[in-house]
């Protein structure tokens, strides 16, 4: 969605073919805890990791924005100052605990390499901080200027906001004596162009016939799990698929009384063959790895009874000398075609950076503008390529 998104701030019509309700997201992007900072986990600089916080932070700061100020217009004056208006941003404060002393090593040397990331914690102050967190931490870290974003939230939100940009386009083209529909009321016979930003709730079962047919003048397959099967994306790259579970836990105790949820997770294990990409998840097991963990360093959540669990399929790359990096770019013997997938657990630190530059070359049409590491596999592919869709 954040390259319909961007699509549609260059003034284009966007069609989003998706079997699952409008701005509901599908897999592990609906399921996603939502932590958005730069940082491995072992508090080093993701790839691209700043020019992606930078970008999916303005981003989600946008779709926020309009969430609230959505809410407030629908609440008018029945919203209350103490229950007002909530969007998609839960925090502005992200803490870890520091459990053991290679932890306390690495992100010790993190708090002197990025100190504009990484602040360190005394035990005492990560336990202000954090109520409810275990006295037997050996300290911790603030992740300076990271946030905390609720995904289906947001997922919702950003379909809002795209179709919102759509519209005023239209409304000021009609106002100015232009038409973009091709007629009178504002539809035509393709489905990008009833109302400017569409929701076809169907599958793609081949983006080269998508892009071959002539109805749009670009296709921009944004595939997690379902790059298995999808015609003229499954081969492009060597992809690993790790299945996701993350649980819910009431916060009586925990949150403060606020109503508010915690998330516990994510769980990971790979993907068997033969096994369905929609298969439920198994919140037994996930609480069996999950239980002793978060007791250790956040024992107020034992015993708390969890609400439910979901689970989605990570997709994402062979490690290379990068790390595990996206892949996107022009598809290989396609015109037309383009795509963005294997995100894999960082999705969101990559999906405004890359949604905005992929729709930016798919308008100019050239991937010069993308970075070579996430053009090289699909160049590969391609060098033995004899036309184009």
């Amino acid at each position: 969605m954040a390259a319909a998104y961007h699509l549609a701030a260059f003034g284009s019509d966007v069609t989003v073919f998706d079997p699952h309700e409008a701005g509901t997201g599908s897999g592990a992007s609906s399921v996603a805890a939502g932590l958005l900072h730069p940082l491995t986990p072992r508090g080093k600089l993701i790839w691209k990791g700043e020019e992606g916080f930078e970008a999916a932070k303005h981003l989600i700061q946008t779709v926020n924005d309009k969430l609230v100020d959505d809410a407030a217009a629908a609440a008018g004056d029945d919203a209350s100052p103490a229950n007002g208006p909530r969007g998609c941003l839960t925090t502005n404060s992200v803490y870890r605990p520091l459990m053991d002393e290679k932890q306390v090593d690495l992100f010790t040397k993190a708090a002197e390499d990025l100190p504009q990331w990484v602040e360190s914690l005394t035990r005492e102050e990560i336990m202000e901080a954090v109520p409810g967190s275990t006295p037997e931490c050996l300290g911790g870290v603030r992740i300076r200027g990271a946030l905390a974003v609720d995904a289906p939230t947001y997922l919702k939100g950003l379909w809002s906001a795209c179709r919102a940009l759509v519209n005023a386009a239209d409304a000021d083209r009609n106002a100015s004596g232009g038409d973009s529909s091709g007629g009178d009321d504002g539809a035509s016979s393709s489905p990008s162009r009833k109302e400017g930003a569409t929701w076809v709730r169907q599958s793609v079962e081949d983006v080269h016939a998508l892009a071959a047919s002539g109805e749009f003048n670009a296709v921009v397959a944004c595939v997690g799990a379902g790059v298995k099967a999808l015609a003229g994306v499954k081969d492009i790259v060597s992809l690993r698929l790790y299945v996701v579970p993350t649980t819910v836990d009431e916060t009586g105790a925990a949150g403060g009384g606020n109503g508010d949820k915690i998330l516990l997770g994510s769980t990971q294990e790979p993907f068997m063959p033969g096994q369905k990409v929609d298969r439920p998840p198994d919140m037994a097991k996930a609480l069996r790895q999950l239980r002793p963990k978060v007791a250790r360093f956040f024992p107020a959540l034992e015993g708390v009874t969890p609400v439910g669990c979901t689970a989605g399929v990570r997709v994402m790359q062979e490690r290379s000398s990068y790390g595990r990096i996206p892949v996107a770019g022009r598809l290989p013997f396609s015109k037309r075609g383009w795509v963005i997938a294997a995100l894999g657990a960082r999705g969101l630190i990559h999906h405004a950076y890359l949604g905005k530059l992929v729709a930016a070359c798919a308008l100019l049409d050239s991937d010069d503008c993308l970075p070579p590491q996430v053009v090289a596999p699909l160049e590969d592919l391609g060098k033995d390529a004899t036309g184009d869709l």
